[in-house]
């Protein structure tokens, strides 16, 4: 059951990002941000969100690859927000 529930927390990542880059190509700019950056962030948010659904999948298979897969993708996660909070409330 957990591993659903991560499994849909990499589809909303994915739905989220999905949104932001279409409000970015309608909208050209997020509150003065950098267009690269905010799609670059974007970017690596779905990319996350697809690994934690891939290694979710793996997980509940019970591959090898999902017992390896899984908590560095949790960890890959934890860190792209870290790196978000101190780019966007950094002084």
């Amino acid at each position: 059951m957990r591993y659903k529930i991560t499994a849909s927390f990499g589809w909303l990542n994915i739905i989220f990002s999905l949104c932001g880059i279409a409000t970015v190509i309608f909208q050209g700019s997020i509150q003065g941000y950098r267009t690269e950056a905010v799609m670059m962030v974007l970017l690596l948010q779905s990319i996350i969100g697809a690994s934690i659904i891939y290694a979710s999948h793996q997980k509940t298979a019970g591959t090898d690859i999902g017992e390896k897969a899984y908590p560095a993708t949790l960890a890959a996660y934890i860190l792209f927000a870290l790196f978000v909070y101190r780019w966007l409330f950094s002084a």
